[in-house]
């Protein structure tokens, strides 16, 4: 087989960063990344290009001319992101977005496939209690698997999409599973609904870097779009032993409290408490010809090893 050339936007967050590295150890794949240049990578075999996506000027002055087999967009977000991409001269063989699994109606049956209805602009900026940032990010994904379905017609090349659940693991930056380990760091209590049902998935962020791998690699995954989530849904009990069978320097203390309880004295838990965040993610593993994920035990215990000085 020969190079495989990927441009990658927004390669030097989280899941981005953890996708580059590996790409850049790789013999097969020529990397070239895009972005705002605050976070470089400065990796050998990677190229790195300093523009902020929303300027179409300094997209063009980076891109123009041009080619790849692959654009991978990592940080796509508000309706026009993708288009510009299209409109800065840059050509390729396919567009691989990374959207979210909430663009599907919440209230449909668990676990959530790829056959879920997706809820629409109108009904994303209905959903009671979501606050202004969730709904301007969920519109945005939203609107964004529509534009680059429309855009990849119009120019005849083939895309992915891929909806990701509850990312987790090295150089996560998010205030989900990373303030369970800063309570565990330091000793404060964990607390736990002892009343919820909830049953939530998680993507090791090591598993949806291999996937993005094997997706470019099969031609079977082009104009499809999947779930990126491991078969072993968690709920609470689960999280809760999970966690402590974390070796920790200080004794672990464990709280548990009902959902009112948690709600009343604000404590902030960004887990469901109260219906399912449980998505199917068998598609792709198929799809890719077979795919073995990390259980939410071991990724766990591999994040707490590389977190738990830092906290």
């Amino acid at each position: 087989m020969g190079t495989t050339r990927i441009l990658v936007i927004g390669g030097t967050y989280f899941a981005g960063r953890v996708f580059s590295i590996y790409a850049s150890r790789r013999e097969d794949i020529e990397l070239t990344c895009v972005n705002r240049g605050s976070r470089p990578l400065r990796r050998d075999n990677v190229t790195e290009l300093v523009a902020d996506r929303t300027d179409a000027a300094a997209l063009k002055r980076a891109l123009r001319g041009a080619s790849f087999d692959a654009v991978i967009d990592f940080c796509a977000y508000h309706a026009g992101d993708v288009r510009a991409i299209f409109e800065s001269g840059v050509t390729y063989g396919r567009y691989v977005l990374l959207s979210t699994v909430n663009v599907y109606q919440p209230d449909a049956p668990s676990p959530q496939d790829e056959a879920t209805p997706r809820s629409t602009v109108e009904q994303i900026s209905a959903r009671p209690g979501y606050p202004p940032e969730l709904v301007d990010y969920l519109s945005g994904k939203r609107r964004l698997e529509d534009e680059l379905l429309d855009c990849c017609a119009d120019a005849n090349t083939g895309w992915t999409i891929l909806r990701p659940s509850f990312i987790y693991g090295p150089f996560d930056y998010t205030p989900r599973l990373l303030t369970y380990l800063n309570w565990l760091a330091h000793g404060d209590p964990l607390p736990f609904p002892d009343d919820s049902r909830s049953r939530f998935s998680f993507i090791y962020v090591k598993d949806l870097a291999q996937l993005l791998f094997k997706v470019l690699e099969t031609p079977a995954t082009r104009n499809q779009a999947y779930n990126l989530a491991a078969p072993d849904a968690v709920d609470w009990p689960r999280f809760e032993a999970c966690l402590g069978a974390l070796p920790s320097a200080t004794p672990q203390r464990c709280e548990h409290l009902s959902v009112a309880q948690i709600d009343e004295q604000r404590i902030p838990i960004m887990f469901p408490l109260e219906g399912d965040e449980w998505y199917a993610g068998d598609k792709i593993a198929r799809d890719v010809g077979g795919f073995t994920f990390t259980t939410f035990e071991q990724g766990l215990a591999e994040t707490w090893d590389i977190l738990k000085d830092v906290l």
